[in-house]
């Protein structure tokens, strides 16, 4: 008959197998872990101390793999992030020309008037608001025009692109397009730029019309083209901005956001600034669209940036949602950050709306945030040294651009339906009751008016002693 050391039975333990830990001999559950112990299998205390250090070996391994998986995981984002927003091509030549869309000193040949989109034009001008000749069309303009070479390169709602003798408004010539345009022409040299609904953007030979070449986005463009050292910016309903050689139209770079593009870029230095539909404002390198900055407001901007020296100004529509007070946002246009600070401060930023951190720091680039009484919708005008923008309440206001102090302001007791222009000594800018207003710039008293027979929803433009302005009834103004 075998023997049982009773003192050997004794010292036998049961091990769980959920969690590898040793229990008294005459328990039903685990003392760990609360697992049932009916699988439980009888050890001695060394068994169970080799056991234990087995397991503990064979989940270190486990977790070593895991979080190398994880690490390696993480570094291939990171890499691709950082591949796709910084490692452009930095080795693209030259464009194949050098023309450019910002505007001579009798011209106006691009919205916004030069590059940087201030809509400024630094010399006196005279003008009473009297009409000196009009050029009906038979569907709402939009747009506006572009005024070079003695002509006014109009894209119309009917679906024409017309070049007007810029003093009597007679018809030079016109090409018939696809549709409808949204978007405001820019002449550079000799050629002319638009954007079409049916995704293309495409160049015209100034003197006669005609198609030199086109290039296919995926989605409508809005946006009016931008031209600067032989390079063609504009943004896409495909939520890319796109940079096209001018006089091939090759496609040299193009940058992905997250949100359509359809208000117009900006550049300065060096730097293209665009802003899409959202609450982001990128800028990259003009030469290879390298990501330099992408800047976040409140709430969704409704106009493209504006660029005056190393200072970009981008609106937000409200400052806090739910609320009336619009803010105008000063960025510096030499400030940098990588991806690993977009997605810090993201996350910092929630972690503050949850009550759960204290409040983040200012964003990168801001140099300073004005808010004003009524909502924003639309890019203010700069000179060399003042900022003038008008709010959905009617308010017309003067900062400081600088500090963005505000200066003045004054009711216009209408409400702003464009983006302002200044001429001189002169604030140009339409509002609801139909009318363009010319008011002086040292405190925004009207000089005079003159309304039109619907409303008018672009900017103006101005060349040798004449405003062009376009209105929803489908007629040019020309006033002198």
């Amino acid at each position: 008959m075998e023997t049982v050391n009773k003192e050997e039975s004794y010292n036998k333990r049961l091990l769980c197998t959920v969690c590898f830990r040793g229990n008294e001999p005459n328990r039903k559950f685990c003392s760990y872990c609360w697992g049932r112990l009916v699988l439980a299998v009888e050890v001695s205390p060394d068994e169970e101390h080799t056991i234990i250090s087995m397991v503990k070996v064979a989940l270190l391994k486990n977790r070593l793999v895991v979080w190398g998986s994880f690490t390696a995981i993480l570094l291939l984002a990171v890499f691709w992030a950082g591949f796709s927003f910084w490692n452009k091509d930095p080795h693209l030549g030259p464009a194949s020309t050098a023309i450019s869309s910002s505007s001579t000193l009798n011209e106006w040949s691009m919205q916004g008037r030069d590059i940087g989109r201030t809509g400024y034009y630094p010399g006196q001008v005279s003008l009473k608001g009297e009409l000196a000749w009009q050029f009906d069309t038979d569907a709402p303009l939009k747009t506006t025009p572009a005024v070079a070479h003695n002509r006014a390169y109009l894209a119309t709602g009917d679906g024409r692109m017309v070049a007007l003798d810029a003093s009597s408004g007679n018809v030079i010539w016109e090409t018939k397009l696809t549709g409808p345009v949204d978007s405001s022409p820019a002449v550079a040299g000799e050629l002319l730029f638009v954007g079409l609904r049916d995704s293309r953007i495409i160049a015209l030979d100034t003197e006669t019309g005609q198609v030199q070449w086109s290039y296919d986005t995926d989605n409508p463009i809005s946006a009016s083209p931008l031209v600067s050292k032989g390079v063609v910016y504009v943004g896409s309903g495909d939520r890319y901005m796109y940079a096209l050689d001018a006089k091939t139209g090759q496609l040299r770079w193009r940058y992905r956001t997250m949100a359509w593009q359809g208000y117009s870029a900006a550049l300065g230095n060096g730097i293209v600034a665009f802003s899409g539909a959202d609450n982001k404002t990128y800028l990259t390198s003009a030469h290879n669209g390298a990501r330099r900055l992408v800047f976040r407001v409140s709430k969704e901007t409704r106009s493209g940036p504006v660029i005056r020296g190393n200072t970009v100004l981008v609106i937000s529509p409200v400052l806090i949602r739910g609320g009336d007070n619009g803010a105008l946002w000063a960025i510096d246009l030499r400030a940098t950050q990588n991806s690993q600070e977009v997605w810090y401060r993201q996350w910092w930023t929630r972690f503050w709306f949850w009550g759960l951190a204290p409040a983040p720091p200012s964003p990168e680039g801001l140099i300073w945030r004005t808010t004003v009484q009524g909502a924003l919708f639309h890019a203010p005008a700069v000179t060399e040294d003042t900022v003038f923008l008008g709010d959905h309440l009617g308010w017309l206001y003067a900062m400081d651009l600088i500090t963005g102090e505000i200066q003045w302001q004054n009711n216009l007791e209408s409400q702003p339906k464009s983006s302002p222009v200044v001429l001189g000594d002169t604030i140009f800018i339409s509002t609801a009751d139909y009318k363009i207003r010319a008011l002086s710039v040292e405190n925004g008293e009207e000089k005079w008016s003159f309304k039109a027979n619907a409303r008018i929803s672009a900017p103006p433009a101005a060349a040798q002693g004449i405003l062009y302005v376009t209105s929803e009834d489908g007629t040019l103004y020309a006033l002198k």
